[in-house]
């Protein structure tokens, strides 16, 4: 997008009009005058200049100033008249340089928000789901830590006994039932200290910042469609009803696939949502719009 041709207020000199050619100043300046409404060439494009001598005829009767065929002089001297000095297009004068060319906005490509913010990337997003998940779950793993420790060691207890019943030459039993129950015991205080950690977290850092520490730092933030700033405690709520109650009813053996196939479908979906909306966004009437790193 350009400006179109013409003259306009010289950017250098108040008092004079510069010729914009459509992509640059030019050289070209005339003083400001109030010509009448139909004389006026103000914003009009106008033809190029006629370069000098263009169109100078080289043959035919050499003018003559009288009868005798002399030329007029210029008076007592002898002097030849000299034209008044008018502008010339050969070179810039001196003090020549550009103005600063018309400002034009251009449009945001890509989807963006109804105030004009452009959404979020779904590498960004999910870059920012792996920080997040990182640091919810090793706070999740010190709280159920008696659990996993109890497992673990039931682990490798099991696992030294079978190395030694190999060098024994005797076969190794694996008590199932044990190793089910442990199992359980610790998947369901890391799963509900996961669940807690996670609600806490993303409420906090919605509700203060409008981005949790991994979109911070993608430089991406959650807003509603339409305002704009962080979210209110219940929007941040109804916002991870998805998330977190799939994950909770997760630990019901009957539907826990299901759950799974949801949260999959959940975050899937911003491939191909025009607005670039997840699942949980549809249900909070969210957006995840890019900002600066760090905001």
């Amino acid at each position: 997008m350009t400006q179109p041709s013409g003259w306009y207020d010289d950017p250098q000199d108040s008092g004079s009009l510069r010729y914009w050619d459509g992509i640059l100043w030019t050289g070209h300046t005339v003083p400001k005058t109030s010509p009448t409404a139909a004389a006026s060439t103000i914003g009009r494009p106008v033809p190029p200049p006629v370069p000098p001598g263009f169109g100078t005829p080289t043959t035919g009767p050499a003018p003559t100033g009288g009868p005798s065929g002399a030329m007029p002089t210029g008076g007592p001297s002898g002097a030849m008249p000299t034209a008044a000095p008018g502008p010339s297009y050969d070179s810039p004068p001196p003090t020549y340089g550009y103005g600063a060319a018309p400002s034009v906005a251009w449009p945001q490509s890509g989807p963006t928000s109804p105030d004009g913010m452009p959404l979020a990337q779904w590498w960004q997003r999910l870059l920012a789901r792996i920080i997040d998940n990182i640091l919810v779950g090793f706070v999740a793993a010190i709280i159920a830590s008696p659990w996993l420790v109890t497992l673990v060691r039931w682990y490798l207890d099991t696992l030294s006994r079978a190395v030694r019943d190999a060098e024994r030459g005797v076969p190794t039993t694996l008590d199932e039932a044990t190793f089910n129950a442990l199992v359980t015991e610790a998947l369901v205080p890391l799963t509900l200290a996961t669940i807690a950690v996670g609600v806490l977290y993303e409420t906090f850092c919605l509700t203060r910042w409008g981005a949790t520490l991994g979109k911070r730092a993608l430089g991406i933030a959650v807003r509603r469609v339409a305002r704009a700033g962080p979210l209110t405690l219940v929007e941040a709520l109804r916002r991870q009803l998805i998330q977190q109650g799939t994950g909770l009813l997760g630990l019901l053996r009957p539907v826990s696939l299901i759950m799974t196939l949801v949260q999959f479908v959940d975050v899937l979906w911003l491939l191909w949502d025009p607005r670039r909306q997840a699942l949980h966004d549809k249900v909070a009437d969210t957006l995840v719009v890019r900002v600066r790193p760090g905001r």
